[in-house]
């Protein structure tokens, strides 16, 4: 028995809509969830094996003897990701590789082992002691005074999610690469002589004297006869085609359109209300600011000075010497669990006794408090009406395109079915790709259902598709009229004009060209005033910027030639004939900071592509394995 080919688009609609309420739901305690785990991976920076439960065996990379793990490459990946959310772009993994992320992040791992790999093998080392040193020096840790804070120092570690030992250990790593490649590369400078070369190469400037001949100014021109206009036509058809069109019928559903029929009762807005009053309250908050210090006689210090009179911040800088970290407007809930009860029992202004907790002593702060607050029945009920008749909207919609399959099932076409269902369609004659009828117009079709409509096969029903808003859409293609040339005859005059523009443009190249090749026996000035032209100069311009109507194209070629020779280009619209008039060597004596700025460039790349080659060399050394199995499994997981 075969299958009817709609059952097919039916299963395949189901599954859609039941993924639209995945997707939906997600936005609540999933992605919360989700990022929760994102944040332990983060913390743990490789210690803790989270994700062992994938079943993954071998290593994404190994390198040498030192290898790249799942878990490792899955905490990369999902810092990557929660980047690019960040700044709004919500990616999955598999669109993260095809731009060329995934590669990224193999390619930066590799040159870390490789340079890890040769360090072993040098046996070079960084003491802790080194690495705490180097940390305590960091000006990110360091109060107003100049010295070293703790508690700025932990308030960092503690929002990035990292021990104080993790921290260490990462600058140990950081510090023992510094150590191999510092005295490799760091030490490279491009050679002065090199430097003034290109420094006087690229600040070189000249100025030229031009003549511009307008295209209008081709009056020998005259109109194309018929055989050289046919032939202009059939040379530039693709000029002259007109768009493939479309007729199609569209079907939209959406939940507004439903919600207008649907009755609630007050006392299910009213339980809807009992059930959800959480959402409704605000919760207190409070402006909180704290030190932590290591020693009790400095948070009774701390303490007792608030209570002689001194602000918070005076006592804390006056016995730690640095100053309060503030934790921000924050709720309970929203604090760390050693001192959240004690914050939020303190009046405004307030100053806590000390609160022992792994980090040493805490004195807390509230500068303010924001009260909690609840809306009332009143102020929501018209929102919780309208939530709960688009909830059973939803419901209906699901109904209605069940329906709605069955009838298309049944050989109906999208009229008819919505006919049968009293739903509205819309009906486009000729729409192209762009959403335009015949004569040009806007016919205002939804882009998402004109691209569903571009991507239907004449005679055929797309899927009932979800839109970016939550709605539904289905099209049935009618008919497509393919691109075609216009007719000569439609298009004579257009195709006319088009020729006299080239003419003109060409004619007008050509006694550019002319001239150029009388002004090395003859004076450019008088060349112009002979055809009512008038000579200008142009500013003193580089090879690469131009000047005005010298563009870089022009330019360039004008860097190519000898003081009183010439060269000819383009204007928006005429042609440009110009002579180089003077030459001026850049001085780089004169510009001491300009040529330091560009030793230091180039010096930068100069080392960048020796590190490459280095990195390249230990590549051909050790033997470096990319797993791509392991890699296509953890982007599969990641869907």
């Amino acid at each position: 028995m075969g299958v009817h080919p709609y059952d097919a688009r039916r299963f395949f609609n189901d599954w859609g809509i039941m993924l639209t309420s995945i997707r939906k739901g997600s936005k609540s305690w999933l992605v919360y969830g989700l990022f929760g785990i994102l944040i332990v991976a983060f913390a743990a920076w490789g210690i803790g094996d989270i994700f062992a439960n994938r079943g993954l065996s071998k290593p994404v990379l190994e390198v040498g003897e030192l290898t790249y793990s799942p878990q490792e490459f899955d905490r990369d990946l999902r810092r990557r990701l929660q980047q690019f959310r960040q700044q709004g772009l919500d990616i999955n993994a598999e669109q993260f590789a095809a731009l060329g992320g995934i590669d990224q992040i193999i390619s930066q791992q590799t040159s870390q082992m490789l340079l890890r790999h040769y360090a072993d093998q040098l046996d070079l080392t960084i003491p802790q002691a080194v690495a705490v040193a180097d940390i305590q020096n960091n000006p990110a840790f360091r109060n107003g005074l100049g010295q070293f804070d703790r508690n700025q120092f932990l308030a960092v570690l503690s929002e990035n999610g990292l021990s104080e030992a993790g921290y260490v250990q990462i600058r140990q790593d950081e510090m023992r690469m510094q150590q191999l490649t510092g005295p490799t590369f760091g030490a490279l400078a491009m050679p002065p002589v090199l430097v003034d070369r290109v420094y006087a190469y690229l600040n070189e400037t000249r100025t030229a004297e031009f003549l511009v001949i307008p295209d209008a100014s081709m009056a020998e021109v005259k109109d194309p006869d018929q055989a050289t206009l046919d032939k202009f036509y059939k040379d530039n058809i693709a000029q002259y085609q007109r768009p493939e069109y479309r007729a199609f019928t569209a079907l939209h559903l959406k939940a507004e359109d439903f919600a207008k029929d649907v009755k609630i009762a007050d006392d299910q807005v009213k339980k809807s209300f009992d059930e959800r009053q959480a959402e409704f309250a605000t919760p207190e908050s409070r402006a909180v600011e704290q030190v932590v210090v290591q020693d009790q006689a400095k948070a009774d210090a701390i303490i007792a000075a608030v209570k002689g009179g001194k602000s918070f911040a005076d006592a804390v800088k006056e016995t730690t010497g640095g100053t309060p970290v503030d934790l921000g407007d924050i709720t309970k809930d929203n604090l760390p669990a050693d001192i959240a009860e004690q914050s939020f029992a303190l009046p405004a202004d307030g100053v806590s006794d000390p609160i022992k907790s792994a980090f040493g002593l805490h004195v807390v702060h509230v500068k303010a408090i924001t009260p909690g607050s609840t809306k009332t029945f009143d102020e929501v009920k018209d929102q919780l009406r309208q939530e709960l008749a688009l909830g059973q909207a939803g419901d209906a919609m699901v109904s209605v395109i069940d329906q709605l399959d069955d009838s298309l099932a049944g050989g109906a076409s999208i009229e008819e079915a919505a006919k049968q269902l009293q739903l509205p369609v819309q009906k486009y004659d000729a729409v192209d790709s762009s959403g335009k009828d015949r004569d040009g117009k806007d016919v205002n079709v939804i882009p998402e259902i004109q691209q569903l409509a571009q991507q239907t096969e004449s005679g055929q029903t797309s899927l009932v598709t979800t839109l970016s808003d939550g709605s539904y859409a289905l099209v049935q293609v009618t008919g497509v009229t393919p691109a075609e040339a216009k007719p000569l005859t439609e298009v004579a005059e257009q195709a006319k004009q088009d020729w006299l523009t080239k003419a003109r443009r060409d004619a007008a190249d050509a006694k550019a060209k002319e001239i150029a090749d009388k002004t090395k026996a003859g004076d450019l000035a008088a060349l112009g005033k002979s055809i009512g032209l008038v000579l200008q100069t142009s500013n003193p311009f580089t090879r690469d910027k131009g000047d005005g109507a010298i563009d870089p194209s022009l330019a360039q070629k004008l860097f190519a030639v000898k003081q009183g020779e010439a060269a000819t280009g383009r204007t928006a619209d005429g042609a440009i004939v110009a002579r180089v008039s003077a030459i001026t060597p850049a001085k780089p004596e004169d510009s001491k900071d300009k040529v330091a700025e560009l030793s230091k460039s180039l010096s930068n790349t100069m080392r960048k592509d020796l590190y490459a080659e280095f990195l390249f060399a230990l590549g051909q050394e050790v033997k470096v394995v990319r797993n791509d199995d392991v890699i296509q499994k953890m982007i599969a997981t990641e869907q």
